[in-house]
């Protein structure tokens, strides 16, 4: 039912600046790891999509096509990932020349970040200056809105904890929850993604960049589907 739901009204909206990851989890027992790919609207903060299973080209490719079934071509997005080697087959796959990606590869030693390396696979770099230029969220190419979206995917699932042996026992369960999960990450909770966006807007300088209002095709659809099923569950209760 969550899938469906989120399938219905997760589309039409105008991709600017995509970002996707993966979770290591396991499903059945330590011996089994499974992995939870996942991409968000860097814009209007929406888990646009989600594939479990395993961390193969099939499955990067399953996710960046359920990600642009979804969107409204305007123009190419600005897409970030981390360094795995099969996000660029799949995005220059599935969206060509027309998009702008580059790849975040950050190395650690004992436990702590000490450098970050950032690779442009399709796309002039003038093209990403522009984008960055124009984009409302970031002033350099990163991972952390996806980043904050897994950290609150592990926080939000006793699956994925990380600190419990409570682990799915199989992968249509882990994806079930996940869609459910998805489901109320988008369309229920009390901050969208236009809020997040003022109350970032209000702790910056007044001399900081203003946010542009949402687009009618995209955002707008997005955010007030989320007002309905707001107002609805109010109904019920």
């Amino acid at each position: 039912m969550c899938r469906r739901f989120s399938d219905g009204r997760t589309t039409g909206f105008v991709a600017t600046e995509l970002q996707a990851d993966e979770i290591r989890s396991f499903t059945g027992g330590k011996t089994r790891p499974t992995w939870v790919f996942a991409a968000i609207e860097v814009w209007s903060r929406l888990w646009t999509s989600t594939v479990v299973g395993r961390r193969s080209y099939r499955n990067t490719l399953a996710l960046v096509r359920d990600v642009a079934s979804r969107m409204t071509f305007v123009t190419g997005p600005l897409i970030v990932t981390d360094g795995f080697k099969f996000y660029g087959t799949a995005i220059r796959r599935i969206f060509g020349p027309a998009a702008l990606y580059v790849q975040v590869i950050k190395t650690r030693r004992h436990d702590r970040l000490v450098r970050i390396d950032r690779r442009a696979v399709i796309g002039a770099a003038w093209r990403f200056d522009e984008a960055l230029t124009h984009s409302e969220d970031s002033s350099t190419v990163n991972t952390s809105f996806i980043e904050r979206l897994n950290l609150t995917i592990r926080q939000s699932s006793a699956y994925l904890s990380r600190r419990t042996l409570s682990h799915a026992r199989a992968t249509d369960t882990l994806d079930g929850h996940l869609e459910l999960l998805r489901c109320y990450y988008s369309f229920v909770r009390p901050a969208s993604g236009a809020e997040v966006r003022t109350r970032d807007a209000d702790a910056r300088d007044a001399g900081g960049p203003r946010h542009a209002a949402a687009d009618p095709s995209g955002h707008l659809r997005v955010r007030a589907a989320r007002c309905l099923v707001a107002e609805r569950r109010a109904g019920v209760r």
